[in-house]
């Protein structure tokens, strides 16, 4: 619609005889018709014309540089409602993908979580078996480096615990519990 109407500039184009192809185009509240037409760029920056804003005058009032004004204010404020409009979809769908990545990270945690924890505590139990054994104890420098490994083995099944508790309080399957901590004791 917008070539119709010649629109060869960026400051808009004013039409002072609608071609006979556009039709008759209603006065409003007049009987006459309007005969003038304001085609302005709604643009989004300077370098980015997203459409164009054709308001036709009023057949009762000359369309002088003040109501072109109006126009150009109108055209303001809907090329800037539409930029505040892909602001916000654009923002809604960043969103979006960040919380489809956290989905993501929780997911993989808690996996990693569970295949950690399932061959430590296969090692575990044969260490606490070796470590408990009175009938065969160990030789005190073996029972040193498998209490070295059990203590390791701990510890790694600790981190890994409190990696998977984190990935269930994220999902919203598990409830962190506060309390005070008297840290200087």
């Amino acid at each position: 619609m917008a070539a119709r109407f010649g629109i060869a500039h960026r400051e808009g184009e004013v039409v002072r005889e609608i071609p006979v192809s556009v039709g008759v185009l209603p006065g409003g509240p007049w009987p006459e018709p309007t005969t003038e037409v304001a085609a302005l760029p709604l643009e989004m920056g300077r370098a980015n014309i997203v459409g164009f804003l054709v308001a036709g005058a009023s057949p009762r009032r000359a369309l002088d540089e003040s109501y072109l004004g109006f126009f150009q204010f109108a055209a303001g404020h809907i090329a800037k409602a539409i930029s505040n409009a892909r602001a916000y979809e654009e923002e809604r769908q960043r969103a979006e993908a960040l919380a489809e990545l956290d989905r993501a990270k929780t997911v993989f945690f808690s996996n990693v979580s569970h295949e950690f924890r399932t061959p430590l505590t296969l090692m575990l139990g044969p260490i606490e078996e070796a470590l408990s054994d009175n009938e065969r104890p160990l030789p005190p420098e073996q029972r040193e480096r498998v209490e070295l490994l059990h203590r390791n083995a701990l510890r790694l099944l600790k981190l890994v615990n409190t990696l998977l508790d984190f990935s269930r309080i994220e999902a919203g399957r598990l409830q962190a519990v506060y309390e005070s901590t008297d840290l200087a004791s």
